[in-house]
């Protein structure tokens, strides 16, 4: 799910690649990269305040996660405190 979510991403079918990120979260919620992607994808929906969430979730999972941190820095000045 999280490969397929990535395809439409890299599609630009957004709607469609959040409903299989959030699925591949909900069956396994210690995935770290799918939580990324999945705030990837809503970032790009403009949902700020999922986005935020999901970053946290990866790096809650996934604690040395550079690119998730420089995601979550990028999102709108949101910071780590």
């Amino acid at each position: 799910m999280n490969n397929l979510g990535n395809i439409l991403k890299e599609r630009n079918e957004l709607k469609e690649a959040e409903e299989l990120l959030s699925s591949a979260v909900h069956i396994q919620p210690d995935f770290a990269a799918a939580w990324m992607n999945l705030g990837i994808v809503q970032n790009s929906l403009k949902k700020l305040d999922e986005a935020e969430q999901s970053y946290r979730n990866a790096i809650r999972f996934r604690k040395k996660y550079p690119d998730c941190y420089y995601n979550l820095g990028r999102l709108g000045g949101f910071g780590l405190g």
